[in-house]
C-alpha cells in the first residue's frame, strides 16, 4: 500500500484523492482553511477537464450546476464579433462544449464525492514546514500536529509553500496584468447566458458570461507594471476608475460595472510559475497551480489540475520509493504548451499600443471560425498518455 499525503483541498487535491480511491488507495487531504470555500467566481471547464470529471464519475452532478457555452466570442469594444469558437463544433468532435460553473460548486461536488467514498479531508491544517530525510517526509502544521509520510503531493496553489521550501529556485513572476473579478445583478445579464464574450479595447479587456440570466460574472483586465498584492485593499473609487477605463465600451459593459455587487469584487494578478526543471524532488510532487500556475487565458487551470491528478495516481500505482522525474516529462510538456499559448495571448490580445490594438482586431476578423475551432479541438483533446493510462487501469 502506497502511503502518500495531499496538501491542499482544491480541485487538483480532491481529484487526486478521488482517482486514488478508485484504485483502492487512501490518500488523506490536509487543507489550511476550516471549510472548503473560495471567492464567488466562475471557471470554464474545457472538454479535456470534463473527460477527467467523467472518469471520476461526477459529470452528472457537474452538468446540473453548469451552463454549456454555445459560443466563446472575441469582440471589439462595441461587442461586434471578431472571431468565435462555436460550442457545437467542440461537442461534435470531443463530446462536450465548454461548461461555465461556479468554482465553489465544483469544489463541493468533488468534496461530496470523496467523502461519500470514504475519503478523508482534514480541515484547519495550515502547513508550516516540510522536511525530507531518508525515512520519507515530515509535515508540521500550524496547529502543532506532525505527520510523517512516504510521499507528499503538493496541491497548495500558485503560492505553494511546499514549492517554496522544496524548490527554492522557483518563483512566481508577475506579468504586468491584473484583473478585477466581480458579479452584477442586472437585466443585462440575460444577454450573456450560454456564451462567453471577451471584448477587446486599447490596453484593456472585459470578459463576461451569465449562468442564469440574472447575475453576470465578469473580469476587467488591465495593464499595470506596478504590482499590488491580491490581498491589498481595493481603491475606494475602483468602480469609477473602471467606468473611465471602459468608457468607450458598449453600454451593456458600463451597466454591469455600475451594477456590480461591491463585496464581490476582488483583485487577481496574472502570474506564472518559473524556474522548475521538474515537478518532483525525492518524495515530493507538485500538481495543479503549484506546479504550473499560469495566466487564465486558456481556461486550463482546473483542467490541467484534473489531468495531473489522474497521471499522478497512475505513477503511484506503477512505482515505488521516490518519484521518478522521467515519468513526469509528458505532463511537463503538456503544461509548457499551454503556458506558452497563455503567455502569447497576453501579448496578442492585449497589446500596449493603439496601433497594435487596431491591427489585432483587423487580423482577428479575418481568421475563419473553422480555423479557431480546429485549433481548439486539438488543444482540448485528452493527451494520448492519459488515455493510455486510463485503458491500462481499466484492464487492471
Amino acid at each position: 500500500m502506497v502511503k502518500a499525503t495531499i496538501i491542499g483541498g482544491g480541485i487538483a487535491g480532491l481529484a487526486t484523492a478521488l482517482f486514488a480511491k478508485q484504485e483502492g488507495l487512501d490518500l488523506p487531504v490536509y487543507e489550511r482553511q476550516d471549510s472548503l470555500r473560495c471567492q464567488d467566481n466562475l471557471l470554464w471547464m474545457a472538454p479535456n477537464g470534463l473527460k477527467m470529471l467523467e472518469r471520476l464519475g461526477v459529470m452528472d452532478s457537474v452538468q446540473r450546476l453548469a451552463t454549456p457555452q454555445d459560443g466563446m466570442i472575441f469582440a471589439d469594444e462595441s461587442l461586434q464579433t471578431l472571431m468565435q469558437m462555436k460550442g457545437q463544433a467542440l461537442e461534435s468532435h470531443l463530446g462536450y462544449r465548454v461548461l461555465a460553473l461556479s468554482r465553489q460548486a465544483l469544489y463541493e461536488v468533488l468534496l461530496e464525492a470523496l467523502l461519500q467514498r470514504g475519503g478523508q479531508v482534514h480541515f484547519g491544517h495550515e502547513l508550516r514546514q516540510i522536511l525530507q530525510d531518508h525515512r520519507g517526509v515530515q509535515l508540521e502544521f500550524a496547529n502543532g500536529e506532525k505527520v510523517r509520510t512516504e510521499r507528499v503531493i503538493a496541491a497548495d496553489g500558485i503560492g505553494s509553500l511546499v514549492r517554496r521550501q522544496i524548490f527554492p529556485e522557483s518563483r512566481v513572476r508577475y506579468q504586468g496584468l491584473r484583473t478585477y473579478l466581480g458579479k452584477s445583478v442586472s437585466p443585462v445579464a440575460a444577454k450573456f447566458v450560454g456564451k462567453t464574450i471577451e471584448a477587446w479595447g486599447h490596453g484593456v479587456r472585459f470578459v463576461v458570461t451569465s449562468l442564469d440570466g440574472t447575475t453576470a460574472y465578469w473580469s476587467a483586465i488591465e495593464r499595470s507594471e506596478d504590482y499590488v498584492s491580491n490581498s491589498a485593499p481595493l481603491p475606494a473609487d475602483l468602480q469609477q476608475r473602471l467606468l473611465k477605463s471602459y468608457a468607450k465600451f458598449h453600454p451593456d459593459i458600463l451597466t454591469l460595472i455600475e451594477a456590480a455587487v461591491p463585496e464581490s469584487i476582488h483583485r487577481c494578478n496574472f502570474g506564472v510559475v518559473e524556474g522548475l526543471r521538474s515537478y518532483m524532488h525525492g518524495g515530493v510532487c507538485l500538481i495543479g497551480d503549484a506546479a504550473h500556475g499560469m495566466p487564465p487565458n486558456m481556461g486550463q487551470g482546473a483542467s490541467l489540475g484534473l489531468e495531473d491528478a489522474q497521471h499522478l495516481v497512475h505513477l503511484l500505482l506503477a512505482g515505488s520509493g521516490e518519484f521518478h522525474v522521467k515519468s513526469d516529462r509528458p505532463r511537463m510538456k503538456r503544461a509548457a504548451q499551454m503556458r506558452q499559448l497563455a503567455n502569447a495571448m497576453n501579448v496578442s490580445f492585449q497589446p500596449k499600443s493603439l496601433w497594435a490594438s487596431r491591427l489585432r482586431n483587423a487580423v482577428a476578423s479575418l481568421i475563419p471560425d473553422r480555423m479557431n475551432e480546429s485549433r481548439m479541438v486539438q488543444l482540448y483533446q485528452v493527451p494520448r498518455f492519459l488515455n493510455a493510462q486510463a485503458k491500462l487501469e481499466v484492464r487492471a
